[in-house]
């Protein structure tokens, strides 16, 4: 129904005013065109901008996972000649209470 009162309208304005009228609906879709343009982008801008939030967040979380993973592999790496040495001592133990007894 919106649409039959457009063009209603429309061919009311081009029969007062003839060529003049053509343009003047012309200009207007254009600015109206123009509008819907930007309302768009705005729109397209949003989704991209709460998608790009997303991803950030989920690298960010992402990287504090692997950043404790790193930190327990680099404790294990640390304290592995510690735990190399006990366990050469313990062996150096049992051989010798081994040779004793």
């Amino acid at each position: 129904m919106i649409e039959l009162d457009l063009i209603k309208g429309a061919a009311q304005v081009i029969a007062a005013y003839g060529a003049v009228g053509i343009v003047i609906l012309f200009v207007a879709f254009l600015i109206w065109q123009e509008k819907q343009r930007m309302k768009n982008a705005k729109e397209d801008g949003l989704v991209t901008q709460n998608h790009l939030s997303e991803i950030i967040k989920e690298n960010t979380n992402s990287n504090t996972a692997l950043a404790i993973s790193l930190t327990k592999v680099s404790d294990a790496v640390n304290n592995f000649p510690t735990r190399c040495n006990q366990a050469v001592n313990d062996l150096e133990s049992q051989v010798d209470r081994l040779k004793r007894g």
